[in-house]
């Protein structure tokens, strides 16, 4: 009896220890060998440890920049990237530009881009903490400090003795990553020659023939994918439309019969996928308020004016900011030089969003759109050039930003690259050929 049990016995024993040694080694869909994912980060190369701070250096007020953060897997297993958030003051300054990867394999890295934005005054510091979240069961969580600081900006003479020589009262276009610039004056002739560059420093004249005549501010603008000139200005007033694909080879459009009189020095702009004219000068102190529009360049149909508008004048500033057409300042005969702002969303009912704007009155100024802003610059008061530069977001409150030159200059053509404001040519005495420009100005 006491034999049987102790073999029951051993059975049992060997039993407990066949499932021990079986339980060991099943392991069903989890590897508890394996070790959690390991996270590493690099900033524009540069490694950066949980919760330190990486130093972006210096970024131009008015201007964005775009650096680099690489997510590294060192461990084993895929490591899965959550929600990338920026938190503190200055957080709305940076975003996100491209994404990584959602899912990141052994020894795999992922870039993402992440913008920051500089605002409108020098010598502050921008920071923020962003935060990447993962699988990762050391560091779930792994946050940088990231800071920097904005710096001012200055005028510099970007290049001179330019190739299309001294002149004003040119136009400026940016067609097809190319730019080019037609027409204008130099204090004794107007010229009709075309010349493009790539880079704004060389230029190559493409034509000195293009078909239409010679002329000063005319109008410009691209639309329907072709470069388009209206009007202008030589020893008379005019109201011929040419368009051109390559700015060397031109094709008069034929106009319809009803269709603006011949002016210059008036607001043309792409607006609602329609091309506009909008006043300008006819003759001595015979200036326009008149506003038409045209969805192919041929057909012409005149605005029913609803309510106050913009007195005539020429020599404004007219561009698209905010889905509305915008006119500020101008000659108007009345009140001489104007330094009131109106805007319109359809081109029929206008506001005056100020009469009297932060920047004095002038005519000829240069005008752009950046960085989300109207910039409006130079001019001409009477027979003062002005050099002043002012921004605005609405068109009511105006800010001071700079000064382009200690000499002021108008009649210049302005153009936005890369970031940077340009000023080509311009004249501080439109009756004194030696003071016109043949240099590009940066900002």
């Amino acid at each position: 009896m006491k034999k049987s049990f102790l073999k029951t016995g051993a059975k049992v024993m060997s039993l407990l220890f066949l499932l021990v040694l079986v339980s060991c080694n099943y392991n069903g869909d989890v590897d508890y060998t394996s070790e959690s994912p390991d996270i590493a980060i690099s900033i524009n190369s540069s490694s950066v440890d949980n919760n330190e701070s990486s130093d972006l250096g210096s970024i131009k007020i008015f201007t964005q920049d775009t650096f680099s953060v690489s997510i590294i897997n060192n461990g084993d297993g895929d490591l899965t990237v959550g929600d990338i958030t920026f938190s503190g003051e200055d957080a709305d300054s940076f975003s996100l530009s491209t994404e990584p990867s959602s899912t990141i394999g052994d020894g795999e890295s992922s870039t993402f881009s992440v913008t920051w934005a500089a605002g409108t005054s020098a010598g502050e510091t921008l920071s923020t903490i962003m935060t990447i979240n993962s699988n990762d069961s050391d560091d779930s969580t792994f946050s940088i400090t990231l800071s920097g600081t904005t710096t001012t900006r200055t005028w510099s003479q970007f290049a001179s003795d330019v190739s299309w020589g001294k002149r004003g009262f040119q136009r400026v276009l940016d067609y097809n990553d190319t730019l080019f610039i037609m027409g204008g004056y130099d204090g004794s002739n107007n010229y009709n020659d075309v010349y493009s560059s790539t880079d704004g420093s060389s230029w190559t004249k493409i034509t000195d023939n293009p078909g239409w005549s010679v002329r000063q501010n005319l109008g410009a603008t691209v639309f329907k994918d072709k470069i388009w000139i209206l009007g202008g200005y030589s020893d008379s007033v005019s109201n011929d439309v040419w368009c051109s694909s390559n700015g060397s080879d031109w094709e008069k459009v034929s106009i319809s019969d009803t269709y603006w009189d011949a002016r210059s020095a008036f607001g043309c702009v792409v607006f609602d996928d329609k091309l506009w004219v909008l006043g300008g000068y006819f003759s001595y102190n015979d200036y326009g308020s008149d506003v038409w529009y045209s969805s192919d360049g041929s057909d012409w149909e005149e605005v029913t004016i609803s309510g106050e508008s913009w007195s005539g004048r020429y020599g404004m500033s007219c561009v698209v900011f905010d889905d509305k057409i915008w006119i500020m300042g101008g000659w108007d005969g009345d009140t001489d030089c104007c330094n009131d702002v109106w805007c319109s969303s359809d081109g029929e009912q206008w506001t005056e969003v100020t009469s009297s704007a932060g920047w004095s009155t002038r005519t000829y100024p240069g005008t752009v759109v950046y960085d989300n802003k109207m910039w409006i610059m130079g001019g001409v008061q009477n027979s003062e050039s002005l050099s002043d530069v002012w921004y605005s977001e609405d068109g009511k409150d105006w800010t001071k930003a700079s000064s382009f030159s200690d000499t002021g200059r108008h009649g210049f053509a302005t153009f936005v690259l890369n970031d940077t404001i340009y000023i080509l040519g311009g004249t501080s005495d439109y009756d004194d050929s030696d003071s016109f420009c043949d240099d590009i100005l940066s900002w």
